[in-house]
């Protein structure tokens, strides 16, 4: 699934772009720490309003789900 790992390393980076962001922006109030732990908990999504994607080959639910999990444990 060559998707999927490009899919990966694109989030991945992009999420680092983010922490680096958000660091600089509000400094001490950002935790990565407590950002990270944010993006594996799905339990209160609402899923009733379908996403249309703009790419070919878009990722499943779970595929998103399992990504943002493993980035958020990465490293610990």
């Amino acid at each position: 699934m060559q998707t999927v790992d490009n899919t990966k390393k694109k989030t991945k980076f992009f999420l680092l772009l983010i922490c680096s962001a958000a660091s600089q922006i509000i400094s001490e109030l950002f935790s990565e720490k407590l950002f990270r732990s944010q993006l594996c908990f799905f339990d209160d999504v609402d899923y009733t309003e379908a996403v249309d994607y703009i790419i070919l080959n878009s990722p499943s639910d779970n595929e998103i789900k399992q990504i943002l999990t493993d980035y958020s444990i990465e490293g610990v």
